[in-house]
């Protein structure tokens, strides 16, 4: 197993004063990450870049009966 990434060592600025750029793919049908997410993150320390992947959510009444 691939030990994960330190985040010391990662730089994902384009230049030296830039913040740090973090970046997400999530479903279109995440309402609530990039709201979560701007409340942890400082803007001045980071900045968010989010894709959206297309997904149609096939939860329906009749998907979950057994």
């Amino acid at each position: 197993m691939t030990p994960p990434v330190q985040s010391e060592t990662l730089d994902c600025r384009l230049r030296e004063d830039d913040p740090v750029r973090l970046g997400a793919m999530l479903l279109s049908t995440d309402m609530t990450f990039e709201r979560d997410a701007a409340r942890l993150i400082d803007p001045a320390q980071a900045a968010l870049h989010v894709a959206r992947i297309a997904f149609e959510n096939p939860t329906t009444p009749n998907g979950c009966a057994p």
